[in-house]
Order: structure tokens, then sequence, then C-alpha cells
């Protein structure tokens, strides 16, 4: 009985031997598959952020985005995180006062825009900073009577009345000398 008891101790702490060190094993392959997984993510965090920069450097070289409007368009419409748009805003190449500077020239040249109405949609809806916007507005050259004459052009072609025009200038943000000059020359 004695023999058969120490038999089964025997084999009862070789199977308990095994088993720790499968455990081991497999802790082991546990750890290495967490590095590994740990290596995956940094790079694909790696890869986001690369994607992320040269996302960033085509709206900020190609459209004059903002800082902030690039920020919003990598987490918004990119589908980024705010940190990996972080990290793309804190390492893009852009000069922001000249971006701002060409998209007022773009308000100011294709939609004939007011002065008021160029540096609030710099700020407001392109997202400048009022430092940025300030530049651009001292930077561009415009002339706002031309600008108002031909928003009223296009009221006009538009079948508006004068009355129509001069309220949609006024809106636009023309001045009233801005507005009398464009009327006059309708």
């Amino acid at each position: 009985e004695s023999s058969s008891s120490s038999d089964s101790n025997e084999e009862q702490q070789e199977e308990e031997s095994e088993q720790q060190e499968a455990e081991t094993g497999d802790s082991t392959d546990d750890e290495a598959e967490t590095e590994e997984d740990e290596d995956v993510v940094e790079d694909v965090d790696s890869n986001d952020r690369d994607t992320a920069l040269a996302y960033a450097e085509d709206y900020a070289d190609d459209s004059y985005m903002s800082k902030a409007a690039i920020k919003e368009y990598l987490v918004e419409y990119d589908g980024f995180t705010e940190e990996t748009a972080q990290y793309a805003i804190d390492n893009v190449s852009a000069n922001w006062n000249e971006n701002a500077k060409r998209t007022a020239e773009v308000y100011v040249n294709e939609m004939y825009a007011s002065e008021s109405y160029t540096r609030e949609s710099l700020v407001e809806d392109e997202l400048f900073t009022q430092d940025e916007a300030s530049y651009a507005m001292s930077n561009i050259s415009a002339d706002w009577n031309e600008n108002a004459l031909k928003s009223a052009q296009e009221y006009k072609d538009s079948e508006f009345t004068n009355d129509e025009i001069k309220e949609c200038l006024s809106d636009d943000g023309f001045t009233d000398a801005q507005i009398q000059y464009a009327m006059s020359r309708l």
C-alpha cells in the first residue's frame, strides 16, 4: 500500500510540476505576446502620426488652412484621435500668417467679400487667431468699393431689387460709403 501511495504521490508531483512548467511557459508566451502587441500598437500609433502629419502638411500647403481648422478636420473628418491630431499640428511646418493671408485673398478676390466679413470669417469660420487675421488684413490688397460693386452686380444678376441689394450689401458688412459707391455704378 505504501508503495502504491508513494507512486501516486510521485505521479501527482510530476503532474503538478508539468502543470507549473506549462503555466510558466504560457506566462512567458503571454509576456512575449503582450510585448509584441505593444510593438504593434506603437507601430500603428507611429503610422497614424505619420499619416496625420502628411495630411496636415497637405491641408496647410494646399488649402491654406489654420492650425485649429486642420486639427478639427483631422479628428472629425479623417478619424484621427485628438492626440494624433495634436502631434500633427505640433510638427507641421507651416506659416500660419501666410495661410491666413492666402485665405483672405480668396474671400476678397473670389467672393468679393467686405473687409469686416473677411476678417470675421478668418477667425470664426476658418479658425485663424486674431493675430493671424490681423496680419492677413494688413497684408492683402483690396479695393472694398470694387468688391461692393461686384457683389451688387451678382445680386442684380440674380434679379434682386435695388432695395434688396442695399440690404444684402449691408448684411455682408459693406459700409454705407461702399454701398453708395456700388449702387451709383450699377
